[in-house]
């Protein structure tokens, strides 16, 4: 499922990249196709952020992400105040 949206995100951000390129540098575009180009470009980027957080999430919620083992608060703090460091 990872590589399924990892997949959308790539082709949705490369859709926006060429869109908004596509709507820069036109010059002999009507106002329909303006506006076509320009709402495509704006699908990519929503498509594209929302694919990249899903995955982002994914990724967090599987096992690519090493839980670190944290001391408790109470040796912590007395290696902060004898300052052994």
């Amino acid at each position: 499922m990872t590589k399924h949206i990892a997949i959308i995100d790539v082709v949705a951000l490369a859709g926006f990249g060429v869109f908004g390129y596509v709507a820069q540098m036109a010059e002999r575009f009507s106002d329909g196709q303006m506006t076509t180009v320009s709402l495509l470009g704006a699908a990519g980027l929503i498509i594209g952020a929302l694919a990249n957080l899903k995955r982002a999430h994914v990724t967090d919620l599987s096992a690519y992400v090493k839980i670190t083992n944290q001391r408790d608060t109470g040796p912590r703090n007395r290696a902060q105040q004898e300052g052994s460091i």
